[in-house]
């Protein structure tokens, strides 16, 4: 039962990013660079950057659960890999956060054409609809 329940919040709140980006893609005009966007130093944004991934529960599952099947259980090799994959998972981490903060960055320039901004906002939106509704088809498997 608490599968479903979280697989219905998952499918509403995939639903409802997903139809927002598109109701954002046939917005009329671009949002100026300088509306309601507040700058922010360096730190305080990789502060917060740290503090979302590591409250992330996606991640303890992750080392919980998944990882450790996939490593040998004997206690002398099990600490050094389950580090090494650790530390893996942090660069990617890291890596995802550096292109996100880039196209950030690119989007509050206005360096992308409105045209490109829709496309870009359609698509996003198509994706986590379809997401929503691949999730709300799937069958748990016993």
């Amino acid at each position: 039962m608490f599968f479903s329940v979280l697989k219905w919040i998952g499918v509403a709140y995939l639903s409802y990013l997903g139809v927002r980006s598109l109701l954002t893609a046939w917005r009329p005009k671009a949002v100026s660079p300088s509306e309601g966007i507040e700058t922010a130093q360096t730190w305080p944004l990789l502060r917060r950057e740290a503090l979302v991934a590591f409250s992330n529960p996606k991640a303890y599952v992750l080392f919980a659960l998944f990882l450790p099947q996939f490593l040998h259980a004997d206690s002398v090799s099990f600490a050094p890999a389950i580090m090494l994959a650790g530390l893996a998972y942090i660069l990617i981490e890291f890596v995802c956060a550096l292109l996100y903060a880039g196209a950030g960055h690119l989007l509050g320039r206005g360096r992308i054409s409105l045209s490109r901004q829709r496309w870009l906002d359609g698509i996003s939106g198509s994706l986590m609809v379809s997401l929503a509704g691949w999730l709300a088809l799937a069958k748990r498997q016993a």
